[in-house]
């Protein structure tokens, strides 16, 4: 199926995006991204250097030339053929899956992170969003998940843990603090990212409770940086 499609349209309909559909994709100018996703040209534009630079995605599966026809700038009536590049919607869109407690609690005989989403999730299509405080609470250990499926955690969540007990899946997080604060083996961790898969790494700081997350976020920093990731 070949043609155009739209994905787009505000409120006031004075903004759509009519994309190209060819080959079972979508495709879309880096002046379509920017208007979908709400960014600058140039900031699609390093996010798609990234992309090619890091070997998340080859040049000729993701890009490809088209030629367009719009209307002269300067004679009226006629037209003009151009050729430009378009890019498919995985150069786009990926969706990854942040996980709390809950997802490790059995249920009816099976652990819905491991028996459901681990196997039946695409690997190629969803990252999983691993948050070490949500597991380490679950009482799951982040290496061992790294070791069991290498490479499918692109995207790290870090806060650390004030006082370990027992597993608990609800989700209550008034025992956060800052990294290295706690009981979480982040040296271990951070040693590991490679075989996770990891590739960014987030601090995050949403309830210690002290009325001073900025201060908590600058400690978290600092000890990844120069105890875990450096040390």
């Amino acid at each position: 199926m070949d043609g155009k499609i739209l994905i787009y349209q505000n409120q006031e309909g004075n903004i759509k995006i009519d994309v190209r559909l060819q080959d079972d994709n979508i495709w879309l100018t880096q002046e379509q991204m920017a208007t979908l996703f709400g960014k600058s040209k140039s900031t699609i534009n390093e996010h798609i250097k990234n992309i090619f630079e890091e070997g998340e995605l080859e040049k000729k599966v993701a890009v490809r030339d088209f030629r367009i026809t719009t209307q002269h700038g300067a004679i009226a009536g006629k037209t003009q053929e151009s050729k430009v590049n378009l890019y498919n919607l995985d150069v786009d869109i990926q969706f990854g899956y942040h996980n709390h407690n809950f997802e490790f609690e059995p249920l009816d005989g099976i652990v819905p992170y491991y028996d459901l989403f681990m196997p039946l999730l695409d690997a190629d299509l969803v990252t999983m969003e691993l948050d070490v405080f949500w597991a380490s609470k679950a009482g799951q250990d982040p290496v061992e998940m790294f070791k069991k499926y290498p490479g499918r955690f692109q995207l790290l969540h870090i806060k650390d843990w004030r006082a370990q007990a027992t597993a608990s899946f609800e989700v209550q997080g008034d025992d956060m603090c800052s990294v290295g604060e706690g009981v979480i083996d982040f040296k271990s961790i951070m040693e590991a990212r490679d075989v996770a898969g990891a590739k960014y790494i987030f601090v995050e700081d949403d309830n210690q409770g002290n009325g001073k997350p900025f201060e908590g976020i600058e400690t978290s920093i600092k000890n990844l940086t120069t105890r875990f990731l450096n040390g």
